[in-house]
């Protein structure tokens, strides 16, 4: 669960069913639906299909995105604080995952 201080973020979903929660509000996506999550918007979602999933994001503006994914996606155990790092990058680590 996190928000981003000044990125509004939509999802994309391709394949597979994905539970959201924003806020307090869960909600289920299918394929060919979006979900607009507004700047400061605390959010978690995870695939609850048995088909693999797969989602277009966006975030706007882009900020220092990809330098995120690139680190939490090549030196994840290299991250000594995760909420220091989310931070750094204009979000905040608000909690577990679904």
């Amino acid at each position: 669960m996190h928000n981003h201080r000044e990125q509004l973020e939509i999802f994309h979903i391709i394949k597979g069913q994905h539970l959201f929660r924003l806020g307090e509000q869960e909600l289920l996506a299918s394929p060919a639906e979006c979900v607009l999550v507004p700047v400061g918007v605390a959010h978690t979602f995870k695939n609850v299909d048995e088909e693999v999933g797969l989602i277009h994001f966006e975030l706007m503006p882009s900020g220092t995105s990809e330098v995120f994914f690139e680190r939490i996606s090549t030196d994840f155990d290299g991250i000594n604080d995760l909420g220091a790092f989310f931070s750094e990058h204009g979000m905040d680590l608000l909690g577990p995952p679904l």
